[in-house]
């Protein structure tokens, strides 16, 4: 499984990429993306700019943000336990 970095909501290539090993069995479960110290610096910057207004959303509104994210987790469990 390939994953790759989100900056400012885009899809950005990283300049490497790293093995996401399995420490119970030695074996690659995935390979992740590597931020080069710019891309980096553009993601801290961008979060920095995005906190003011995130930081205000209500609990309601926060949880419909994460209900979005859990949900294909979610849909994935099997797949994730037999990881």
């Amino acid at each position: 499984m390939d994953y790759g970095l989100l900056i400012e909501g885009a899809p950005v290539a990283g300049d490497a990429t790293l093995d996401v090993i399995n420490p119970a069995t030695g074996q690659v479960l995935a390979t992740a993306p590597r931020a080069s110290a710019e891309q980096a610096e553009r993601a801290v910057a961008a979060a920095r700019r995005a906190f003011p207004s995130r930081s205000e959303l209500s609990f309601a509104e926060r949880r419909v943000y994460l209900d979005k994210l859990a949900a294909p987790l979610g849909e994935r469990i099997d797949e994730f336990a037999r990881s």
